[in-house]
């Protein structure tokens, strides 16, 4: 039997309440993150807080993105493997393949090269560049890199035999929506359309978006857009969007000093009452209930630009 989204869901929960593995999927080859498995968009960011400081950034959040064409060609040729990004963070990588190439990877992310790791040296050397190229503090990124990312690798036998069998789960689900796209008369062209604006939004949600910003970038009505997203994904626009931004500013508010209004700024709201009122709505609580309920002792100060 094949699985279902919700069987696949349920997978990756286990595999991050049971095991604390942080799991993300990378759709590259935009076949996924549409039809039935659209759902799965939500587990395209990394939310620990060090890629969030960093990526406060927009540069460097780009940069990120455009990093994902190296680590397909680097499945291609070795398979899963353990490497390092731009910013020094250490991570899994697991190809997905649908029979006749690689259209994505799984990442098991959020760990770290300690002093007595031969990857060390690399990771200081990087962090030294990114610094220099983007401006960044030094020790701010070093104390944010020492207190929220893992000293130690993952258990790759472990990981090897979750990480596989969700690889698995996602190829033959990605069969299963397919053949409902085909069977129900669904257009390639809305496959590929609400792929894009999805990447889109995962990549600039901290700025203004809106149906017109879309309809200008991508040539369709707003009407249209809004129709096909609905269909696709079963969340209004704005709900997506704010899903997204409300989601990153727990992570802020856990791992920073920051205001609640530089907080708001940061992740997308131009009005913080109004970031209050939905953060209220998704949360159950306002940010600063949220913030005291859970206090951290490690903080990055300081706000991002």
């Amino acid at each position: 039997m094949r699985p279902t989204i919700n069987h696949i869901i349920a997978y990756i929960t286990f595999i991050r309440e049971r095991y604390s593995l942080a799991v993300t999927i990378h759709d590259y080859q935009r076949s996924m993150f549409s039809g039935s498995v659209g759902n799965l968009a939500k587990y395209n960011i990394h939310n620990n807080p060090y890629c969030l400081y960093v990526k406060t950034n927009r540069k460097l959040w780009d940069k990120c993105i455009q990093s994902q064409k190296k680590i397909i060609d680097k499945c291609t040729e070795c398979g899963a493997y353990y490497g390092m990004c731009h910013a020094g963070v250490c991570e899994l990588i697991y190809p997905i393949d649908n029979g006749k190439q690689i259209i994505g990877f799984v990442s098991v992310s959020g760990y770290r090269a300690d002093k007595d790791d031969e990857l060390y040296p690399r990771a200081m050397h990087k962090l030294d560049r990114l610094c220099e190229e983007f401006r960044l503090d030094r020790q701010e990124i070093m104390t944010a890199y020492e207190t929220y990312l893992i000293p130690t690798r993952p258990d790759r036998q472990l990981c090897d035999t979750l990480i596989h069998t969700l690889c698995d789960m996602l190829k033959l689900g990605l069969i299963e929506s397919v053949t409902y796209k085909q069977d129900s008369g669904r257009k390639d062209v809305n496959n590929y359309l609400y792929y894009d604006i999805i990447n889109y939004i995962n990549s600039h949600h901290n700025t203004r978006i809106d149906l017109k910003t879309l309809s200008e970038t991508f040539n369709y009505s707003e009407s249209y857009i809004s129709h096909m997203f609905k269909s696709a994904s079963g969340m209004t626009l704005n709900q997506y969007i704010n899903t997204l931004r409300v989601d990153e500013a727990k992570a802020m508010l856990n791992a920073t000093d920051m205001s609640i209004q530089e907080i708001s700024a940061v992740v997308g709201f131009n009005d913080s009452n109004y970031f209050t009122n939905v953060f209220h709505k998704l949360v159950g609580m306002s940010p600063r209930e949220y913030r005291n309920i859970n206090l951290s002792g490690n903080r990055i100060s300081g706000h991002r630009s």
